[in-house]
């Protein structure tokens, strides 16, 4: 968390996606993250989208930190 202030997180890649169920407008959503790699500014996480405790969609996120203009 130390090396957010002042950056902007651009995605980079997306793998492993998966939808596991239909997420309708007004759903109320949970997202959970797990840092998994960390090299230099990229960041890889593990997500997790859930909804009333059903999991509703998975992924592997890729993540870079840039300076903030």
């Amino acid at each position: 968390m130390e090396d957010l202030p002042g950056k902007l997180a651009l995605y980079r890649g997306l793998d492993a996606v998966k939808f596991r169920s239909t997420v309708k407008p007004g759903d109320e959503c949970e997202i959970t993250a797990r840092l998994v790699d960390h090299k230099g500014n990229v960041y890889v996480c593990d997500a997790q989208l859930s909804v009333a405790g059903k999991r509703a969609a998975q992924a592997r996120i890729t993540v870079a930190l840039v300076p903030q203009e």
